[in-house]
């Protein structure tokens, strides 16, 4: 049983590079230098980034931006989903479940009235989506089940500023490759990795994919 655990041990590693500080495999196998594309800024950060499997960089539209009301209230349905990261981060889910909770009132306010009739329906599933899964966090006591309803929430945040685009100054749209079969993504305001899922057993595991 022993020897089970170290080899178990081993390949967690050894997916994310050792100590989560120097490179991976992405999900096709190639080396991703993480460090520097996190480190550093500008036209380095923009090298580095480039050299990410063009598999994991989608060909997005233009986004159709909120305006008003809508687009300050997912700004800040955004800054509560950053607060819950942060929290996951620390593994401590009596934050997560508060900063859901904050979420939740944000994403009930959410009007999707004035959008055009091609877009307000997909978004009234995204906001769905986000409304339960934002009660889900706010209501669970236990960190890794906080963790499983925060994959569903930011994979659609993700499609939602893809959509629509945000007042941020930058985000960067992050991949854990040890969760949801290589793609357990997220969105930070910081370029360093700081992974939601795996807190500090995995602190640094994951790279960026872009910049939005």
């Amino acid at each position: 049983m022993k020897n089970i655990a170290t080899i178990t041990l081993m390949l967690l590693l050894a997916a994310c590079g050792g100590n989560g500080d120097h490179a991976h495999s992405d999900r096709n196998g190639n080396d991703v230098h993480r460090e520097h594309a996190q480190e550093h800024h500008g036209e380095h950060a923009d090298q580095d980034i480039s050299r990410l499997d063009e598999a994991d960089r989608r060909d997005t539209p233009a986004p159709h931006p909120l305006s008003g009301t809508s687009a300050e209230r997912f700004d800040a349905m955004l800054d509560e989903y950053f607060q819950l990261s942060d929290a996951l981060v620390a593994a401590s889910a009596s934050e997560a479940a508060a900063f859901a909770g904050r979420l939740n009132e944000e994403a009930e306010r959410f009007d999707t009235g004035h959008l055009d009739t091609d877009v307000r329906e997909e978004t009234s599933g995204w906001m769905e989506t986000v409304r339960q899964r934002s009660r889900e966090i706010a209501g669970e006591s236990d960190v890794e089940e906080q963790r499983a309803s925060y994959l569903d929430l930011s994979e659609t945040l993700i499609a939602m500023v893809e959509a629509f685009g945000h007042e941020k100054d930058v985000l960067y749209h992050q991949r854990c490759p040890m969760v949801n079969g290589g793609n357990g993504d997220w969105l930070s305001m910081q370029e360093r990795i700081m992974n939601p899922y795996h807190g500090d057993r995995m602190l640094h595991c994951g790279m960026t994919v872009r910049i939005l």
